[in-house]
């Protein structure tokens, strides 16, 4: 489990590279909650459907969620890559280096 530093520092880098739609409460849900399925984060968050499925969309195309199939129960569970998320605080001093 990651410390409270690492999960309040990933949800501050969704809320500023995403808005407060990505990161409130679906992000903050996959981030804290560990692997879970569809079913499971429209029932902790409580948005519909297509709002959390379109924000699984967002996070899986800028690959800060990981997505597996569990074939015994036919369900995709998703999990939050936090490490990635961690490395977005990168991108400034990669665009300093190219520029100099």
């Amino acid at each position: 489990m990651a410390s409270e530093d690492v999960l309040l520092l990933c949800e501050y880098i969704l809320e500023t590279h995403f808005g407060e739609d990505i990161k409130h409460p679906v992000g903050r849900v996959l981030i804290r909650g560990g692997s879970m399925s569809l079913s499971n984060i429209v029932e902790r968050t409580g948005v519909s459907n297509e709002h959390a499925i379109n924000v699984i969309t967002v996070l899986i195309k800028h690959h800060l969620l990981s997505v597996e199939l569990n074939t015994f129960k036919n369900v995709h569970f998703y999990k939050f890559n936090k490490r990635e998320c961690l490395l977005r605080l990168s991108f400034p001093r990669f665009i300093a280096l190219l520029s100099n």
